[in-house]
């Protein structure tokens, strides 16, 4: 059954939240001549698949079409497929959402078969994830930003104990807003008592960055733990010390 998104969620943004937004893109344009060595975020934010987590079909869709599935169509049915909004914004169920989905990307099985394979997707916490959390948590507030679903939500509370890396684990699908869309950064600001100037995103997908730095957000693109380890200690260098030079010796070795 499809359902509005007043029905999903008990916390909706305040009447403050466009002001607040407007007030922040403000502050965040003025900030741009502020040197970055001076400037500490006191909450990051954090995405959580391809940032912190794999989450991967390992070829599991070529199968089920039979033929090639180019990684592009995937990101492109993420972000702009009608089917991937519902579902990220629990306004759809997840038999909907498979049946959408095998029409849409022209798969060949059933919805059964689809969800079997679909609840694999997300596998588990990238290497280095969870130390790069604890070399944070002494120094900054951190909360996380998933565009997600009901499936993907209980295995990251279950199964993979998110929430006590976070102060507050933001999913699309409870929320009933997602990524790239201001309203939902905006969510996340009210929700967090904070105004953007405060905090720095951190996404694998450029279209989500862009959107938090619409709404005056300082947000980069990071791919995995490395790269966000990287981008951090550009803000906690003292703090978050970057492991990457040893680390990449240690592989070429």
């Amino acid at each position: 059954m499809i359902q509005s998104g007043d029905e999903l969620t008990g916390f909706r943004p305040t009447a403050e939240a466009p002001r607040l937004a407007t007030e922040a893109r403000s502050v965040g344009q003025q900030r741009g001549a502020v040197d970055l060595a001076r400037w500490k975020p006191s909450v990051v934010l954090l995405d959580l698949g391809g940032v912190l987590f794999d989450y991967s079909s390992d070829g599991a869709l070529e199968q089920m079409r039979g033929a090639s599935f180019p990684e592009a169509e995937l990101e492109d049915f993420w972000l702009k497929s009608h089917w991937a909004a519902l579902i990220a914004t629990g306004r759809c169920t997840p038999i909907e959402f498979a049946l959408g989905a095998i029409d849409e990307l022209r798969l060949d099985t059933t919805a059964g078969d689809f969800l079997s394979e679909f609840q694999t997707w997300l596998r588990g916490y990238l290497p280095g994830a969870e130390s790069l959390l604890c070399d944070l948590a002494k120094s900054v507030r951190l909360s996380c930003f998933s565009n997600t679903n009901e499936i993907d939500a209980a295995r990251f509370r279950s199964e993979f104990g998110v929430e006590r890396h976070f102060e507050i684990c933001f999913f699309s699908n409870e929320m009933g807003l997602r990524k790239p869309n201001q309203e939902a950064f905006c969510y996340v600001l009210d929700a967090l008592q904070i105004t953007a100037s405060d905090v720095l995103f951190l996404d694998d997908t450029p279209e989500c960055v862009e959107g938090a730095r619409k709404s005056g957000i300082r947000s980069e693109v990071s791919r995995g733990p490395r790269e966000a380890r990287a981008a951090l200690s550009r803000y906690f260098e003292p703090l978050v010390p970057s492991p990457l030079n040893s680390t990449l010796a240690t592989e070429v070795s």
